[in-house]
C-alpha cells in the first residue's frame, strides 16, 4: 500500500499525482508499507503510468512495470540497498520535517534513521544462521552496498 509521496507534484488522489513539469532530472519517490506478515513469494511488481503531453502537443503514456525481489532475510535486503536512492528519499524527507518540525528535529532523524540502518543490519548478520562476511566487511560492520552511507547522512546533516 502507497503511504507517502516526495518530489514537486500536487496530489489530486491517494493514488493520482499532478507533475507540473517531468524531465530526465526529476526525481520522486513513492514510500509503501508492507502489510503482510510473511513473504510468500520472490518478487513484488509495482506498475506506474505517465500521460503527458510531448513538445508536438500528442498526448501520450508511458506505462513503466518493475519487478522488484523481496527477501524475508533483513541482511539480503541491507546488502541490495542503493546508497544514492537512500540518502535521496532520506534528503525528500527531510525536508518536509524540516517545514513541520523544525531542523534540529530534521538533522536528529537523519541520524538516527542511520544508526538504524546499520545497527539491524549488524544484528541481522551476527544472528543470521550460519551467514558469513568476508573478513574486510566484518571489521568495518558495513555491507558493501553502504560504504559511504554514514558520510552522506552527515553530509545531509550539513
Amino acid at each position: 500500500r502507497v503511504t507517502n509521496f516526495y518530489g514537486n507534484f500536487f496530489l489530486r488522489g491517494s493514488d493520482l499525482l499532478a507533475l507540473p513539469n517531468c524531465d530526465a532530472d526529476a526525481t520522486f519517490a513513492v514510500e509503501f508499507s508492507h502489510e503482510e506478515k510473511k513473504v510468500v513469494q520472490g518478487a513484488i511488481t509495482v506498475q506506474t503510468a505517465l500521460l503527458y503531453t510531448n513538445s508536438n502537443g500528442e498526448r501520450r503514456i508511458r506505462v513503466l512495470t518493475n519487478c522488484i525481489p523481496v527477501s524475508p532475510n533483513a541482511s539480503e535486503v541491507v546488502e541490495s540497498g542503493n546508497q544514492d536512492a537512500i540518502c535521496n528519499l532520506l534528503a525528500k524527507k527531510s525536508v518536509e520535517n524540516v517545514l513541520k518540525n523544525g531542523l534540529e528535529d530534521a538533522r536528529r532523524k537523519i541520524q538516527q534513521q542511520c544508526v538504524d540502518t546499520l545497527r539491524s543490519y549488524k544484528s541481522a548478520t551476527s544472528y543470521g544462521g550460519g551467514y558469513s562476511m568476508p573478513q574486510q566487511q566484518q571489521k568495518q560492520g558495513l555491507p558493501a552496498s553502504l560504504n559511504f552511507f554514514p558520510l552522506y547522512t552527515m553530509a545531509l546533516q550539513k
